[in-house]
């Protein structure tokens, strides 16, 4: 179950940075990816 976890949170980071990338958006704050992190 941890592991899974840890995966989505690596799978969310890139899909976030990736995002931002094609959207020609700024990139996504630390405080957000760690939000989704739990911590």
């Amino acid at each position: 179950m941890i592991a899974a976890s840890l995966v989505s949170l690596f799978e969310f980071t890139g899909t976030s940075y990736a995002a931002a990338r094609y959207g020609s958006a700024t990139p996504v704050p630390p405080s957000i990816i760690s939000r989704g992190a739990g911590w």
